[in-house]
């Protein structure tokens, strides 16, 4: 399947969070180094074609963040990631974060643990859920819409990280 087929053939959080962590793989490479430090050099947010394209569909949890903006971008989602910091942790991490119907938050990422079904919680809460830190007392945390920079997001061969600005 290529990525445009995937785009157009998911249309829902749950497929794209079952896409996400069954066909994706969350990347660490066999020697243990971070994905992006193994084959970028650094930091790089992929595009989902580069993240779809490339044969061991491996990606951190930037690129699995994308990818999720990138299967619901065409069914009415905005292209927004939930990047946090817990205090206490040296780097943060990234989800793919939407609103339901009923306006309720839900997160996809690369693993079970990364995607939380739309509740009532607060954004805090939710962050807390999905990093085991219910005792965290201080959480920062920035909701960034990838359409900001025009970064091509969808099919870009560039990095498309929004914390470089």
């Amino acid at each position: 399947m290529e990525y445009w087929e995937a785009i157009e053939k998911i249309n829902n959080p749950n497929d794209a969070a079952i896409y996400c962590s069954r066909v994706l793989k969350y990347g660490k490479t066999e020697d243990g180094v971070e994905y992006d430090k193994k084959i970028w050099g650094g930091d790089f947010w992929q595009s989902f074609k580069i993240t779809h394209e490339n044969p061991s569909k491996e990606g951190d949890c930037d690129d699995i963040a994308v990818a999720a903006a990138a299967l619901l971008g065409d069914n009415g989602f905005p292209p927004y990631v939930l990047f946090y910091l817990v205090e206490a942790e040296k780097k943060g991490h990234l989800v793919f974060i939407y609103k339901d119907k009923n306006n309720r938050f839900g997160t996809i990422g690369g693993s079970y643990l990364d995607t939380c079904p739309p509740g009532t919680q607060s954004i805090e809460t939710l962050i807390r859920n999905i990093n085991f830190s219910k005792n965290a007392k201080r959480i920062e945390y920035n909701i960034l819409d990838l359409r900001r920079g025009n970064r091509d997001y969808v099919e870009g061969d560039w990095d498309v990280n929004l914390l470089k600005d």
